[in-house]
């Protein structure tokens, strides 16, 4: 049976309309973090995605380590941390390439940037039925100058009902918490039928 982690069965009200959200089940959503450190504000500052243990051989014995990988918010880079088997920290890179998937609580925090997203918002009132929320893939930009390059930490959310396969995609930028592309890859003549601004 599925765990409901957040209800959201309660609608929102955005102008006139109300907006409802199923509620998020627990195999829709990543693996929670191993572990989450976060600032003041309660912004994240690191997150360990993966835990690992593994035997190596090392000047002729095997010994016993433990690895994490992670991303860390303020360098922009994914880590890797090595432990001895009594978690005393041996070795740690840095890598753009090292960061891994989003975890559960990353995931639940796009979902909000863009339930909140004014332009996303101008899609989901339209909904005539219940209204899902899913994402999950990480999202890279080519080029250096755009907002989503390496290091940004962008994800791919949707919104969808049973009759609508796709009524919203945004990439969030979890980075800042912004909305790059609020209108990713939506077909032209929807976002015309339904009136939506494309210059927010």
């Amino acid at each position: 049976m599925k765990l409901i982690l957040t209800c959201l069965l309660t609608a929102m009200t955005v102008t006139s309309s109300a907006i409802e959200i199923e509620p998020y089940y627990d195999a829709d959503l990543p693996n929670p973090a191993i572990n989450i450190t976060k600032d003041e504000q309660g912004n994240f500052l690191e997150v360990t995605v993966n835990e690992w243990h593994d035997k190596v051989y090392v000047q002729g014995e095997y010994k016993n380590y433990v690895f994490h990988q992670g991303y860390d918010y303020s360098k922009k880079q994914g880590f890797i941390r090595t432990y001895s088997d009594d978690m005393q920290l041996i070795n740690e890179t840095y890598s753009h390439q090292n960061d891994g998937m989003v975890v559960r609580e990353e995931m639940m925090q796009a979902f909000e940037i863009f339930k909140s997203n004014e332009t996303v918002l101008q899609l989901l009132v339209t909904a005539e039925q219940a209204i899902t929320i899913h994402g999950g893939f990480n999202y890279e930009d080519p080029k250096e100058d755009q907002p989503c390059f390496v290091g940004n930490r962008c994800v791919h959310v949707f919104a969808s009902t049973p009759n609508v396969p796709v009524l919203a995609h945004a990439i969030i930028k979890l980075v800042d918490q912004s909305v790059p592309y609020p209108l990713y890859d939506m077909d032209a003549a929807v976002l015309a039928r339904i009136k939506v601004d494309q210059n927010k």
